[in-house]
C-alpha cells in the first residue's frame, strides 16, 4: 500500500475510537510529503525514518520526541495487520534536551509585532490566500485572551457572547472546555473585525469559522505558524540564548500570563489569591500546570515568582 493510504487509514482508526488526533495527524501527514506520498509503505526502513526524525541538521530537538511518537503508534497499528514486516524505529531514544523556557515579549516587541502583522507584505500579493487583517486579528487574540494557537484558529462564531462578553473554547487540550472572558476594548476590537469580515460576505452563519481565506475556505493553525515566522523575522524579535527554537506564537499564551501577573504585582494585589483564577482562565487543571508559563527574567518579578513558588508547593502538598 501507498504510505498516504495507509497513514489515513490510520488518522481515521485514531478518530473512531473518539481521539481528535491532530497533532498526530499533522506529524504524519508532514511525514508522507517528506517520503513522498506514493512510497510503498512495506520499503520504509529505519535510515528513512531517522533522516527524518533528525533533520537536516541533524540535532536532537523537543519536535524529535513528538515525531517519534506520532510514527511509533503508526507502525505499532501497521504491523499486526502485516502492513510492514518490522518496526522501523531506533530501539534506544537518545536523551532529551533541556527544557527551553517560553519566550517573553516585551510590550515593545508585541507593538512592532502587531504592526507588521497588519501590513505584512506577503498577504498583499495575489497569489497569497491569507487575509492580513484575518492573520492579525488571529495574533492579537491569541495574545490577549492567552489562548492556546489552536483554540484561536478553531473559533466559530457561536463561540462569541457579546451579551456576557466572553468566548467559549470547545473541548481544548485533555477534552477540557471553557468559557474565557474578556474586556469591553476587546469586545470593540472584535465587533469591528466581524463588520470587516461580513463586509467581504464570508460564511454568517453559527457554525461558521472565525478566520478564512481568499479562496473561502477555513483558515489552518498551520498557515498561521507559517506567516508568524515572517512577522516575528521583519519585527526584529530574535532569541540569543542557546534555545532549540525562536520566539513562537504559543509563546503568546505565556506572555499573556507573565503580564498579567506582572500587572497585579505592580498594583499590590495578593497574587497568591489571584493565582488561581490565572490558572482556571488558561485552562489548567493544577496550578503546578501555570508555573511552566512563568519564566520571568525582570528583576521587578523576583518576588512575585517566589510567591508563586511557595504557594504552589504548599497546594501541591495539598493535593498530596
Amino acid at each position: 500500500m501507498k504510505t498516504y493510504d495507509v497513514i489515513e487509514q490510520y488518522i481515521v482508526y485514531r478518530r473512531s475510537l473518539g481521539e481528535k488526533c491532530r497533532t498526530t495527524a499533522f506529524i504524519l501527514r508532514q511525514y508522507y510529503n517528506y517520503i513522498g506520498k506514493d512510497f510503498e509503505f512495506s520499503e520504509i526502513t529505519e535510515k528513512i525514518n531517522l533522516d527524518y526524525l533528525y533533520g537536516e541538521k541533524k540535532e536532537i530537538t523537543p519536535g524529535w520526541f513528538g515525531k517519534h511518537s506520532a510514527l511509533k503508534g503508526l507502525f505499532q497499528w501497521a504491523y499486526p495487520r502485516l502492513l510492514i514486516s518490522t518496526i522501523p524505529l531506533p530501539e534506544a531514544l537518545p536523551k532529551r534536551p533541556a527544557h527551553s523556557p517560553s519566550y517573553v515579549y516585551t510590550h515593545e516587541e508585541l507593538k512592532r509585532m502587531f504592526f507588521v502583522a497588519e501590513n505584512l507584505p506577503s498577504c498583499k500579493k495575489s497569489v497569497c490566500i491569507l487575509y492580513g487583517r484575518c492573520f492579525s486579528t488571529f495574533v492579537k487574540l491569541t495574545y490577549v485572551l492567552g489562548l492556546r494557537s489552536h483554540e484561536t484558529i478553531a473559533l466559530k462564531l457561536k463561540d462569541l457572547d457579546f451579551e456576557q462578553n466572553f468566548v467559549s473554547i470547545n473541548e481544548s487540550k485533555f477534552y477540557k472546555s471553557r468559557r474565557v472572558p474578556f474586556n469591553h476594548q476587546v469586545k470593540k476590537f472584535l465587533q469591528e473585525y466581524l463588520e470587516w469580515r461580513k463586509s467581504l460576505s464570508m460564511p454568517e452563519h453559527k457554525e461558521a469559522s472565525l478566520f478564512y481565506t481568499k479562496k473561502g475556505e477555513p483558515e489552518t493553525v498551520s498557515r498561521m505558524r507559517y506567516f508568524f515566522k515572517q512577522v516575528r523575522t521583519l519585527a526584529g524579535i530574535k532569541r540569543t540564548d542557546k534555545s532549540f527554537h525562536q520566539p513562537r506564537i504559543h509563546d503568546l499564551r505565556g506572555t499573556f500570563a507573565v503580564h498579567r501577573l506582572t500587572a497585579w504585582y505592580q498594583e499590590g494585589l495578593n497574587v497568591n489569591d489571584l493565582l488561581p483564577f490565572l490558572s482556571t482562565f488558561l485552562g489548567h487543571d493544577r496550578l503546578v500546570h501555570t508555573q511552566v508559563y512563568l519564566t520571568m527574567t525582570e528583576e521587578l518579578l523576583s518576588e512575585a515568582n517566589k510567591k508563586f513558588e511557595e504557594y504552589v508547593k504548599i497546594n501541591t502538598h495539598n493535593e498530596e
